[in-house]
Order: structure tokens, then C-alpha cells, then sequence
């Protein structure tokens, strides 16, 4: 009889812990879906902390530039006359600081390069 009730008190514990599980999954994708839904077609500007690490966000960037022929790259001037650091902050949806590496990168390097973005 003990053994029993031990089983069902196991069964219980596991069942809840599921079920926890699920609503926490739900609640999850509900609360991603709400967040991609505000920001959507929303403003994005430079924000101060963003603005701070632009130096360190460049660092991929320039150690990829070498491997890769200058007219294939932007370069400084057409950067800045594009105020491209603008765009990357409204492009800018990666959620890691490497994403925002690779993307930074990839804005920088014209098409037309394919096997340089094979090998990564």
C-alpha cells in the first residue's frame, strides 16, 4: 500500500512539473509574439549603450577587411555619408554581441563575395 502512494505521489510531482513546463513554454512564445509585435514597424534609433560598443562591434569587421579586396568593401567615406551606423542600429535585431559583429561585418562587404561567406 505504501509502495503505491509512493508511486502516485511520483506520478503526481512528474505530471505537475510537465504541466509547469508547458504553461512556462506558453507563456514564453506569447510574451516573444507581444514583444515582435510592438516592435514592429517601430523607430529604432542609436541607443547609449549600443553607441558605446560601435568600436568593439568593428572589430570582426576589421579583421575580415583584410581578406577581402577593397572595392568590395564600403569604405569609411560612403559609410559615414550614408550615416550607415544609423541603419545598422535600425537593422540591428540580433540579440547577442556577436550577431551584432556578423552584422556590422556583413554591411560593410558588397555582394559578390560568396566563398569569403562560405567558410564561415
Amino acid at each position: 500500500m505504501k509502495f503505491i502512494i509512493i508511486v502516485a505521489f511520483a506520478v503526481l510531482i512528474i505530471a505537475a512539473f510537465i504541466l509547469l513546463r508547458i504553461y512556462a513554454n506558453k507563456k514564453y512564445k506569447r510574451n516573444r509574439t507581444i514583444r515582435l509585435d510592438n516592435s514592429f514597424g517601430a523607430e529604432r534609433r542609436m541607443d547609449p549603450e549600443l553607441a558605446d560598443r560601435m568600436k568593439d562591434v568593428g572589430i570582426l569587421y576589421d579583421m575580415e577587411k583584410e581578406f577581402v579586396p577593397a572595392e568590395k568593401q564600403v569604405d569609411e567615406i560612403t559609410w559615414n555619408d550614408l550615416n550607415m551606423d544609423d541603419v545598422f542600429a535600425m537593422v540591428n535585431h540580433t540579440e547577442s554581441f556577436a550577431g551584432e559583429q556578423s552584422l556590422y561585418s556583413r554591411l560593410h562587404i558588397l555582394c559578390g563575395n560568396e566563398k569569403f561567406f562560405e567558410k564561415q
